[in-house]
């Protein structure tokens, strides 16, 4: 079967997607065909020309939730004009299933894990079938929504196949070349999906699964000699939660690999021992979460209990060990204040990391943070795609222009006592990223005009 994929990515960077490409591979595997549309507008033309050339039989939409207006858009564009099976998956239809009934060109939305659900479903379609009971789905069948229950996680990552980049062009993967080897996180931050996904599967098998470093290896050996990387990015939520797979890891990749890497991690979860094994391996830079600098703050809302005492220790092991450190930061939470802010701002002053990255919040609904704002009726009617430009909410105490300006200044303020230079760069890149966003952004919605 011909299958279209669609991954929006309007006003966002584009990456390879390890869920798109591992739901690729399983479909490839099973003798499907796919292709896939990475939308960078909100043009449906585009979307519309590529469906009339690639005649797919079914489509499948992989989103999160700020792309929900744009996927109802779509999906009532494509309805109306080709008669083709729609099906939805994705963080946003994982931490909010109740989005089905708020699109009625959507047949059916797929809950947790897809690979199992969505080869089984394509397969019971192919055979003609019914496909009305695939567990991880709920389906529309005329005005009835049908809730099928969720299946197991899958145990065991390797019976995965290595996931597809070949749907994505090669100048994305060269340009970041990342990889994902577990699933899972054993912390509860009130923004993150992760914290949702571990109450949806209490009880049912553990949350926590690697790949096991045999099958890490073979994808890294497949995606190298393919695209001849320069370097890797491990993108794991917290690349060293277990450290006993860690270092099995980084011994056989040294022995395999000379490529230099970058990986996540928490300040609890990196001490000397873990910055020396992932130095030995070849890691030059480790990106560590700060989120807010307001310890009172950063426990009561954020549901992230380190201290501050904590996190300076983590980037004086990672100076120490000559790994380059970047933290990673958030504006314009709720119940935040300047005051709040200001502690971030004097926390990564203190830390002086190699790199930053302030993102401004945006509430996922499902998410413990995401249904407080929406409970606290913070939400405006602004609309935005992007977390690094523009705010959605309405902070009494942190008013939207605050925000923006302090996201625009925040590396400046951060480097200007310690490196001028570094610091007036920064000030000079914000300042022209914000002025290329809005005036991208205001000629897109004064041209198209969509009605959501």
């Amino acid at each position: 079967m011909n299958i279209l994929i669609i991954y929006p990515t309007i006003g966002n960077t584009i990456a390879f997607n390890h869920g798109v490409g591992s739901i690729s591979a399983i479909l490839k595997e099973g003798g499907h065909n796919t292709k896939l549309i990475i939308p960078q507008t909100e043009n449906y033309n585009e979307i519309k020309k590529e469906i009339k050339e690639y005649k797919p039989e079914i489509i499948l939409l992989s989103f999160c939730s700020n792309y929900w207006s744009y996927i109802k858009y779509i999906s009532k564009r494509i309805k109306n004009e080709f008669d083709i099976p729609i099906f939805a998956g994705g963080p946003h239809t994982t931490l909010f299933p109740e989005c089905i009934y708020q699109s009625k060109h959507i047949d059916g939305i797929c809950i947790g894990e897809g690979e199992m659900a969505i080869k089984e479903l394509i397969n019971k379609i192919k055979k003609g079938g019914d496909y009305i009971k695939t567990k991880n789905f709920w389906f529309r069948k005329g005005e009835k929504i049908i809730k099928n229950e969720l299946r197991p996680l899958i145990e065991n990552l390797d019976i995965l196949p290595i996931p597809d980049r070949s749907i994505f062009s090669k100048k994305i993967i060269l340009k970041y070349p990342n990889f994902n080897f577990s699933r899972g996180c054993p912390y509860s931050c009130s923004y993150c999906c992760n914290n949702k996904l571990n109450e949806l599967y209490k009880g049912k098998i553990k949350i926590i699964r690697f790949k096991s470093v045999k099958k890490a290896l073979e994808e890294i050996n497949q995606v190298v000699k393919e695209y001849n990387l320069p370097e890797l990015i491990f993108d794991d939520d917290s690349f060293t939660k277990d450290p006993e797979w860690l270092l099995e890891f980084c011994k056989r990749y040294r022995e395999r690999f000379t490529l230099s890497f970058s990986c996540n991690t928490r300040p609890e979860l990196f001490n000397e021992e873990i910055a020396q094994t992932l130095k030995n391996a070849g890691c030059k830079r480790i990106c560590i979460g700060i989120e807010s600098g307001d310890e009172e703050f950063r426990k009561k809302y954020l549901n992230r209990y380190m201290s501050n005492k904590k996190i300076i220790e983590a980037f004086n092991i990672a100076k120490k060990y000559k790994i380059k450190a970047t933290s990673f930061n958030m504006i314009g939470m709720p119940f935040e204040t300047e005051k709040s802010f200001k502690k971030t701002i004097e926390l990564n002053k203190l830390l002086q990391p190699e790199e930053m990255q302030l993102s401004i919040y945006y509430p996922y609904i499902g998410t413990e943070l995401g249904d407080l704002c929406f409970k606290n009726g913070l939400i405006t009617k602004r609309k935005s795609n992007d977390y690094m430009y523009d705010s959605i909410l309405d902070l009494p105490e942190f008013p939207r222009k605050k925000v923006i300006r302090y996201a625009k200044i925040f590396h400046y303020l951060v480097y200007k006592d310690k490196n001028i230079k570094k610091a007036i760069y920064y000030l000079i890149r914000k300042q022209l990223l914000f002025s290329v966003f809005y005036k991208y952004y205001n000629l897109m919605m004064n041209k198209i005009r969509l009605k959501f």
